[in-house]
C-alpha cells in the first residue's frame, strides 16, 4: 500500500513539473525619453504601437502598428524586435512579427518577419540561420491609401437605388415582396 502511494505521489509530481510553460516578463526598467531617441534616431526605426502581444514556449508573436511604408524603416523596425524581446521576455527562442499600416484600407500586412534566436528557434521557424531575418516586405498602393482618400459615397444613394440599377442593367435580382426572382 505504501509503494502504490509513493508511486502517486511521484507521478503527481512528475506530471506537475511537466506543466505548460508560463511566459515571465522581465522586471520593466523605464526608459528615459532620451535614450529611446537617440535609438531611433541611430536605427531608423519609425514610430510604432504594439497591437498584439503573445508570448508562450519560447515564441513571441508581435503586431504593431506604424504610419511608415519605407522598406528600410520596417526593416529598422524588425530588427528593434530583437532588443525588444531582450528586454520584455527571457527565453525567447523566435519571434514573429506582423506589421499594420496605421490608417490604411489595406486587408493585410504591410511587413511580416520571423526570426530563430537558437536551435529551437529554427526548428519552429524553419530557417536555417540564427539571427538573421526572414522579411516579406508586401507594400502596395492599397497600404498607402487611407479612410480619408476614399470617397465617401453610401450618403450618394440608397439601397433601393442600387437595386434599380440592377434590373436596368438587366442582372437578376430579389423581388422584395415575395421573395422571387425577377
Amino acid at each position: 500500500m505504501k509503494k502504490l502511494f509513493y508511486i502517486g505521489a511521484l507521478s503527481a509530481f512528475l506530471l506537475a513539473a511537466c506543466g505548460e510553460d508560463e511566459a515571465t516578463p522581465k522586471e520593466e526598467k523605464p526608459v528615459t525619453e532620451e535614450k529611446q531617441q537617440d535609438e531611433k534616431a541611430n536605427n531608423d526605426v519609425p514610430e510604432y504601437k504594439i497591437e498584439e502581444d503573445d508570448f508562450g514556449k519560447g515564441m513571441w508573436k508581435v503586431t504593431l502598428s506604424t504610419p511608415s511604408t519605407d522598406e528600410k524603416e520596417l526593416k529598422a523596425l524588425v530588427e528593434e524586435t530583437k532588443n525588444l524581446a531582450a528586454e520584455k521576455y527571457e527565453d525567447v527562442s523566435s519571434i514573429w512579427v506582423n506589421i499594420k499600416t496605421e490608417g490604411s484600407v489595406a486587408n493585410t500586412y504591410a511587413a511580416i518577419a520571423k526570426v530563430a534566436l537558437d536551435e529551437k528557434g529554427k526548428a519552429t521557424t524553419g530557417l536555417d540561420e540564427i539571427g538573421v531575418f526572414e522579411f516579406n516586405y508586401n507594400v502596395g498602393e492599397t497600404h498607402e491609401t487611407t479612410a480619408a482618400d476614399l470617397p465617401q459615397s453610401n450618403a450618394d444613394y440608397t439601397a433601393d437605388d442600387i437595386l434599380k440599377a440592377f434590373q436596368d442593367a438587366g442582372l437578376s435580382t430579389t423581388e422584395p415582396r415575395d421573395n422571387s426572382q425577377n
